[in-house]
């Protein structure tokens, strides 16, 4: 009997072995993304979501690294600790002009509107009636204020206006108080600190217009576009707001492997209308193909998106 069941034994481990080799080995592709309350997080999750429901498919599990947002995922992706980093169109832009060779781009997830609120009796309608005006930029080193320092060094102004570096939740309680005269913020919508603002006193948007931030040639810095705050989404406020965007962009370097892109680029694009189903900040996703690989990405697109197209 030992003789008969030494080969069929052999025979066995030999085939077991073989299955295991066969089988595609389990991986995790990661995405740092933003603070575990916001909407960064939110969207890294959904991508996550998708990509891991099809890890039959390709064999990638997906994992998203909570951050302070588009500053350390450039130097978590820059390290090479992460595989794909969701970053602020701005920030990526210029990044990327410092390190040429590093970045690369696989779609935009959402628009990003600038967003400046205010009160109604402040007399402030558009952005430059903020004037000799106290606006808060959010606190120093933080995304909003990097950018709105940037813009803002770029106006015209007749009397620039004073500005404040406050957490932006601090922002809309002295902005009830009547402590600031607005305060301004790049986010997605519905925004939980607007709507909570909303509730704590009369509220109104202040109008952005893109026309005054055009070069010489008419057009927007790449990093900007037009758009728009939605109507109805806030206490007293029924009609849209122009304004200018940014946009969120999911990048990874040039040595990550393109199957891992291959897999996050067609779980998302697949089901692409079902996009941003679990994102509190609706409004803005980007739920076709075309806007999601078009102008809204600020940086080359990889070679496995662009074969896509």
């Amino acid at each position: 009997m030992k003789q008969l069941l030494a080969p069929l034994l052999f025979i066995l481990n030999a085939s077991f072995a073989s299955a295991v080799q066969a089988e595609p080995a389990r991986k995790l592709v990661t995405i740092a993304s933003g603070s575990d309350q916001g909407i960064y997080f939110q969207v890294a999750s959904e991508i996550c979501r998708l990509t891991s429901a099809k890890k039959a498919q390709h064999g990638y599990r997906c994992g998203v690294i909570p951050t302070d947002g588009s500053e350390e995922n450039l130097k978590l992706l820059l390290a090479g600790e992460v595989d794909f980093a969701i970053i602020q169109s701005d920030t990526l832009y210029f990044a990327a002009k410092q390190h040429p060779e590093q970045f690369i781009g696989v779609l935009a997830t959402h628009a990003e509107p600038l967003t400046i609120v205010t009160t109604p009796d402040s007399e402030i309608h558009k952005a430059m009636d903020l004037n000799g005006k106290t606006l808060n930029i959010g606190s120093e080193g933080s995304g909003t204020n990097t950018s709105l320092k940037r813009l803002a060094a770029n106006v015209d102004w007749e009397q620039k206006p004073e500005l404040r570096e406050e957490n932006s939740w601090e922002a809309f309680e002295t902005l009830c108080l009547g402590e600031i005269d607005a305060f301004a913020a790049i986010i997605g919508h519905p925004n939980r600190l607007v709507n909570r603002t909303s509730k704590r006193c009369d509220i109104q948007f202040v109008s952005v217009n893109s026309a005054a931030l055009v070069d010489q040639n008419g057009k927007l810095p790449p990093y900007l576009m037009p758009g728009v705050i939605p109507g109805r989404l806030y206490r007293g406020n029924k009609e849209k707001t122009p304004t200018v965007s940014f946009s969120a962009n999911l990048v990874t370097r040039k040595d990550v492997d393109p199957a891992y892109v291959q897999a996050v680029a067609e779980a998302v694009f697949s089901q692409q209308k079902t996009f941003g189903k679990n994102i509190t900040a609706y409004a803005n996703i980007f739920r076709s193909f075309e806007t999601m690989t078009g102008s809204a990405v600020v940086i080359p697109l990889h070679p496995v998106i662009a074969k896509m197209k």
